[in-house]
């Protein structure tokens, strides 16, 4: 009876695994249905206090676009900036639970996004820059942020299980070999 619990543990995380990583696929769809002009800067990445996380921006041509950025939890304290190439400050602005930013027109050529956690815990950003437009509550993209995490944990989760399932199975192979 025992051995049957164990490979039950051990599917069940399978099927977390599965399941996380099928959220995962479909956060996907969903972005690319929701904002089809738009490009995943920061998916689900975590910044720790007083640390920033810098990505690149880089536009073939001239381009109006929005940034919007979610963090994880909320009521932390968010500090952004965009710099050109060549060190000019485009934009800094700060927030602390979501912030939608109309950048304006930008130039070709690459731009630094540096986004800094001011506040004393660890932070899941994430950024998406875009030419739609995005509803001021972003309710939308708080989905996508929920989603995520939720498949990534899923995802965690599910590789914890497997392996306390495949621990579960050697030593009840192992219990049942000694005693036969």
């Amino acid at each position: 009876m025992t051995m049957h619990r164990s490979y039950l543990i051990l599917i069940s995380g399978g099927v977390l695994l599965v399941v996380g990583i099928a959220l995962m696929v479909s956060l996907d769809a969903v972005f690319n249905e929701n904002f089809p002009n738009s490009s995943l800067l920061l998916e689900g990445d975590t910044i720790n206090p007083g640390n920033s996380i810098t990505t690149v921006l880089s536009l073939q041509s001239d381009e109006d676009l929005t940034l919007a950025i979610s963090v994880m939890p909320r009521n932390t304290l968010i500090v952004t900036e965009i710099k050109q190439e060549n060190g000019t400050a485009v934009s800094e602005f700060a927030f602390r639970s979501q912030s939608i930013t109309p950048l304006g027109k930008l130039n070709a050529g690459n731009y630094f996004i540096t986004i800094v956690n001011g506040g004393e815990q660890s932070v899941t950003v994430f950024a998406i820059i875009t030419s739609d437009e995005i509803d001021e509550d972003m309710e939308i993209f708080s989905i996508f942020v929920g989603t995520g995490l939720t498949g990534i944990l899923l995802i965690v989760i599910g590789f914890l299980v497997i392996i306390i399932g495949t621990i579960l199975v050697i030593l009840n192979l192992k219990k049942r070999r000694k005693n036969n």
